[in-house]
């Protein structure tokens, strides 16, 4: 059985912009700091204060028991990191991902940084990332399936060099942190049902890609949340949200600007020190 689909009206579109937009500086202030020495628990710490200071409210702390305000994953983890006393290296790739909610709406957004000191590969992959994410949006039209996109995203992938982790999947946003659809970034085959559900007008989404510098399959790190590559590969994820038009997509946290808009580059990530 197929999940009914919540189809926003205009009011609701701009009210979910407007809290995508209010979260997102939170990762421009991350890029503006130095980071070297400082334990990952810092970042969740900056956090809650950002949330607080904008009148918003950490969607990710108690969800389903998570113990942080936000999540930092580092190098093999793609997902779900939990701050810590660990220190941030030169040299290491990270990814902070935060969900808030304020005026009765859910914001959600994730974002990669790369340390100082970053192998010449790791910034190549880190790029190559980047245009895999910003094509992907761009291919994204009213009226594709979850299995189109799904196709094009590993077909975007593959010609990157990238693998993209199947696990980790996109979702709705409104209400609440997650809602239909589901949305796979890896082909899904005619017996998931993912050819039959279409982003159509009035849909509001968070595509997220997990792309890996190695291979696809994965591992639960050791305090049970951490997602991470099984060769140990490093990780990138971007996370945006889009809503779909009559005949047009737009993207909430660059001021619903079409994706053809979006930077070439990332336009922060790539830390001084």
């Amino acid at each position: 059985m197929i999940t009914p689909l919540s189809r926003r009206s205009a009011l609701e579109m701009r009210r979910i912009a407007q809290a995508s937009r209010g979260l997102f500086p939170l990762f421009g202030e991350i890029a503006c700091r130095s980071w070297e020495g400082v334990p990952s628990v810092e970042i969740d710490r900056q956090a809650r204060r950002y949330l607080t200071r904008h009148g918003l409210v950490s969607a990710l702390a108690g969800y389903r028991g998570y113990p942080a305000h936000c999540s930092v994953s580092f190098n093999a983890t793609a997902v779900h990191g939990i701050p810590s006393a660990r220190t941030i290296r030169r040299g290491d790739i990270f990814t902070v991902d935060v969900a808030a909610r304020g005026g009765g709406w859910v914001s959600d957004a994730a974002w990669t940084y790369l340390m100082p000191g970053c192998s010449s590969r790791v910034e190549r992959f880190y790029r190559a990332s980047w245009r895999a994410f910003r094509e992907l949006l761009q291919r994204i039209e009213p009226g594709i399936s979850l299995e189109e996109l799904a196709i094009i995203s590993q077909e975007i992938a593959d010609r990157e060099g990238l693998a993209v982790l199947g696990e980790c999947l996109g979702h709705g946003i409104g209400r609440e942190l997650h809602e239909p659809p589901v949305i796979p970034f890896v082909r899904q085959g005619a017996e998931s049902g993912a050819a039959s559900v279409r982003l159509v007008e009035g849909l509001v989404f968070n595509i997220e890609p997990v792309y890996s510098s190695g291979g696809a399959a994965v591992t639960v790190d050791d305090d049970g949340w951490g997602i991470a590559t099984l060769d140990r590969s490093e990780t990138v994820h971007f996370e945006l949200t889009l809503a779909i038009h009559q005949n047009r997509v737009e993207v909430f946290q660059f001021g619903r600007c079409p994706a053809r808009d979006l930077p070439a580059a990332p336009p922060f990530g790539v830390l001084s020190g």
